[in-house]
């Protein structure tokens, strides 16, 4: 495992620490509207090489775990592996046909180390295989490093850990597996930490993912201040590390540690705004996206109206506010849960969700 946060928005991240199953009952999903796929379809799969693999021969012969060289990693302050252990899960079809499938990555909360949907393997198969549910390959990922989380932003602490989800594995997947390999089949989603890694590198890259899914994503509405998102010392460190490093400095984090005991307002501006960057600044990172070619076919979010964190409601609320207006197709889902992957996320919405987004997809 390898994931914290930082300070006030940090906490926020940590939020960001994996729960895995509500005990409310959640309500009934909203239906997500199926949107166009974008004007520009042409973007190239990422380069790269295949891993050869063999289905596990004891378990459950559909969960291959994978060793993936991560060339993006290299380098970095850390002096972490330059390579990610990914779980990949399988379709129900997959050993019974020639066909190519479209690929969900996941994205793992703080803690959370990849694997956490194989557990739920059987019911997502189940709904697979019910009549029009569109089969996919699900990649999970997680955010684990030595500082304890990566938050999956490019940092020369922890290395380039977009790059290597969108780049390094999308490039071995599409080698090593039977995979749609274009935009339109290829989709990102997330919990916690891992949401709020789906929003940023999602809107960041719509050449490699063409549809998001961001579950209880820790971010910020216009207004709140980070102070009050609390402390953790646990995750101070990492959350700093991602998005306000400091390569000149001369050991651990690597990186600009705002004070949680003195007011932000009397600490180093830049440092302030490189912190806010990580949860915050949603008009900016839509606005970049706007600015590129390519478009996602829809943006789902969801949340849990009991959440302890109770600045993610207003984040995503925010964040949906903007897509509205910017006309980016949208859904905002809703349960009666605290802050977790509840259970109508893994028997439902997911498979719903995802069969819809890839319905077009060849």
């Amino acid at each position: 495992m390898r994931g914290r946060a930082a300070v006030t928005l940090v906490a926020a991240a940590l939020v960001l620490a994996g729960c895995t199953a509500g005990t409310g009952a959640p309500t009934p999903a909203t239906s997500p509207a199926t949107a166009s796929a974008g004007t520009v379809t042409g973007a190239p799969s990422p380069a790269g090489t295949a891993i050869p693999w063999v289905a596990p021969t004891t378990g459950d012969r559909f969960v291959v775990p994978l060793d993936v060289p991560a060339p993006s990693l290299a380098g970095n302050l850390l002096g972490d592996p330059a390579d990610r252990w990914v779980v990949v899960t399988l379709p129900p079809s997959y050993f019974t046909s020639q066909e190519r499938y479209p690929v969900v990555y996941f994205l793992e909360g703080v803690g959370t180390q990849a694997g956490q949907l194989a557990g739920d393997r059987a019911s997502i198969a189940h709904q697979m295989q019910a009549a029009g549910a569109r089969e996919f390959i699900v990649v999970e990922a997680d955010g684990i490093n030595s500082l304890g989380a990566n938050f999956y932003a490019n940092s020369p602490v922890g290395g380039n850990m977009a790059d290597f989800l969108s780049q390094d594995l999308v490039g071995t997947v599409d080698a090593s597996f039977r995979t749609i390999a274009n935009r339109q089949a290829r989709a990102l989603a997330g919990f916690s930490m891992g949401g709020l890694g789906t929003v940023n590198l999602g809107l960041s890259r719509p050449d490699v993912f063409g549809s998001l899914y961001a579950l209880s994503p820790p971010l910020l509405s216009p207004g709140t201040d980070l102070g009050v998102l609390g402390t953790d010392p646990g995750t101070g460190d990492a959350y700093a590390a991602a998005f306000a490093p400091d390569p000149t400095a001369t050991a651990p984090p690597y990186a600009h540690v705002l004070d949680p005991t003195v007011p932000f307002s009397q600490q180093d501006p830049a440092v302030v705004a490189a912190y806010q960057r990580g949860l915050g600044d949603l008009p900016d990172k839509v606005a970049a996206y706007l600015a590129q070619p390519y478009r996602l076919s829809h943006v789902r979010v969801s949340y849990g109206l009991w959440d302890g964190y109770a600045f993610i409601g207003p984040g995503c609320d925010y964040l949906v506010a903007l897509l509205e207006q910017n006309g980016i197709p949208h859904s905002l889902r809703t349960f009666g849960g605290p802050h977790a992957i509840d259970p109508g996320f893994v028997d439902s919405d997911f498979v719903s969700y995802f069969t819809q987004q890839f319905a077009g997809a060849s």
